[in-house]
């Protein structure tokens, strides 16, 4: 408010490790940099923890599911409770038109 600036509105969460997940992320260009990443914290998983494998093996996993529930392929992903908060004007017209359209 200070800079003249209109507060900001949250659109959607996404939460994880949810029961019912709803959205699916490919993440398959990113795994290895995941993977490295969680291998530096040494003091949660241990020097001898294999990341790598375990990131993958969860992202492939992840992965089976998005393709059987939505019928998406990906070599890895991961899954998410998406919750929608606020539809932006532009976009809820640009949904109002789309509807419109299915509708004639």
């Amino acid at each position: 408010m200070a800079e003249g600036l209109p507060p900001y509105r949250v659109h959607e969460l996404y939460l994880f490790f949810s029961e019912r997940d709803n959205t699916y992320i490919d993440v398959s260009e990113t795994i290895e940099i995941k993977a490295k990443g969680l291998q530096c914290h040494v003091t949660q998983f241990g020097p001898e923890a294999k990341m790598i494998e375990r990131v993958r093996s969860w992202g492939a996993e992840t992965a089976k599911e998005a393709k059987e529930k939505k019928g998406l392929e990906m070599q890895y992903a991961e899954a998410f409770r998406r919750i929608k908060l606020f539809i932006p004007e532009k976009e809820e017209e640009k949904q109002k038109e789309i509807q419109a359209e299915m509708e004639a």
